[in-house]
């Protein structure tokens, strides 16, 4: 009965590591964009939502202002990271867009996350939006 409490015990042990934490993709979850910009000599007004699904599935929509006039974009996208270091604050990824006559869009975008994975934006909007903060 003791060496089978101790074999009990040495796995316990191993099995206990600090690395052994599940990997899983910093851009899981929602994340929300808000603010203004100048866009072709016009104020927009913005919220800009991504919807990064455990299932490589997302969506992403738009609710904005331009000069005064509402008005609302979405789609969906298939994801993945073109990475394995789930730990590295710049991520790239692939969002392949399908539209209705099933023409294939693949965007490539580098995410750049805060230290603390709590914000990020992507390099292709440095300058005409908002962090991404998740939500």
């Amino acid at each position: 009965m003791k060496k089978t409490l101790y074999i009990f015990l040495c796995l316990i042990i191993v099995s206990c590591g600090k690395d052994d934490d599940i990997a899983t993709d910093p851009l899981i979850g929602v994340w929300l964009s808000e603010g203004t910009t100048v866009e072709d000599g016009g104020e927009v007004s913005y919220s800009f939502t991504y919807t990064f699904n455990s299932d490589n599935t997302g969506s992403e929509s738009v609710i904005f202002t331009y000069d005064g006039e509402p008005g609302s974009e979405s789609e969906t996208f298939i994801w993945n990271n073109k990475g394995l270091d789930f730990k590295a604050t710049s991520q790239t990824y692939n969002l392949t867009y399908t539209d209705t006559d099933g023409g294939v869009d693949i965007v490539v975008n580098v995410a750049n996350f805060s230290n603390d994975f709590k914000t990020f934006k992507f390099e292709d909007f440095e300058a005409e939006i908002n962090p991404f903060t998740k939500q």
